[in-house]
């Protein structure tokens, strides 16, 4: 009897597609190969045509044509290197083997718009394969481990338009790759909503919270009644935290300290900046925080 070939197909899928997919490189999924873009010159950036550059590789979903940064050139080096429609781009560099060929892709019919040097751009053959479908599946853990092994590491990791060519990517047939897409736009859009409504609510908090605590918008219950200013310390007890040096510091036990860093950042959950006290010399009981203290940071250091 011979044995059953096991079709590449996906654990999970839409119930009304059957067919088999097909492994194809992105070589084969691309129209003419790669391209590099153009020579981004700080003397002619601010005017001119929209330029994709590195940083619109992380931007979300797609790259956002509103935030792009403009570039002047020759109309002949701009039509040489001019991003249409579904387009996609790579990275070229990165400063960790982790982070080489991170890819976005253009969905804007707009036609003044190029891409930089340091970008790699892979145009599909959009009658077989839809750009979102090819953004969105370079993006999974099987794809992403080919592009980072084929990074080439010295000072910076690189990869070349060679290495990228020969990733391969499994791809349903257009049609589930519509479905598929449509299904990721809708999640896309959802977590966007999301997203604003927490934005918007945070901007509420932050001005209720600034009127409120001014005592230029009360509780009507409370509105007869008069306010006081007083200072700080009349309030509360005002203690100096113990002065711990960094060689007395323990990352993995001893007794857990609170710093500036876990004030500034915010992560004043226990985590990964937790740090330790481990010396027995001195007693720390007047130290010892208790739920619902209030704690400031004195100093912190500013990075530009």
């Amino acid at each position: 009897m011979s044995k059953k070939v096991k079709k590449n197909v996906p654990q999970l899928r839409f119930p009304e597609f059957k067919d088999e997919w097909q492994k194809k490189t992105l070589k084969e999924i691309s129209v003419s190969g790669f391209s590099n873009g153009v020579f981004n010159d700080p003397s002619k950036v601010g005017r001119g045509y929209r330029l994709i550059n590195v940083k619109d590789m992380y931007s979300g979903e797609s790259v956002d044509i509103d935030t792009l940064t403009r570039l002047e050139m020759d109309k002949k080096e701009f039509l040489n290197n001019q991003a249409k429609y579904g387009d996609i781009f790579f990275t070229r560099s990165s400063l960790v083997k982790e982070g080489i060929a991170h890819s976005n892709v253009l969905l804007s019919q707009a036609e003044d718009i190029t891409y930089d040097g340091h970008l790699i751009k892979l145009s599909p053959r959009q009658n077989i394969y839809l750009p979102q479908f090819i953004a969105a599946a370079l993006k999974n853990s099987t794809s992403r481990k080919q592009l980072v092994a084929r990074g080439k590491t010295g000072t910076m990791t690189t990869i070349g338009q060679e290495d990228i060519a020969t990733v391969k990517l499994a791809i349903p047939p257009i049609a589930e790759q519509e479905k598929i897409a449509s299904f990721f736009w809708a999640v896309d859009t959802r977590l966007s909503q999301l997203r604003r409504k927490h934005e918007l609510l945070q901007i509420y908090k932050k001005d209720l919270s600034i009127q409120i605590l001014a005592g230029k918008l009360r509780f009507l219950e409370f509105a007869h009644k008069k306010t006081k200013v007083l200072c700080l310390g009349e309030l509360i007890d005002l203690l100096t935290g113990f002065a711990f040096k960094s060689d007395q510091f323990s990352e993995i036990e001893g007794i857990r300290l609170l710093r500036g860093i876990n004030i500034t950042t915010g992560s004043t959950r226990w985590g990964e900046q937790t740090k330790y006290w481990n010396m027995q010399e001195k007693s720390l009981d007047k130290y010892e925080l208790e739920e619902k203290d209030v704690v400031i940071a004195g100093s912190i250091s500013i990075r530009h």
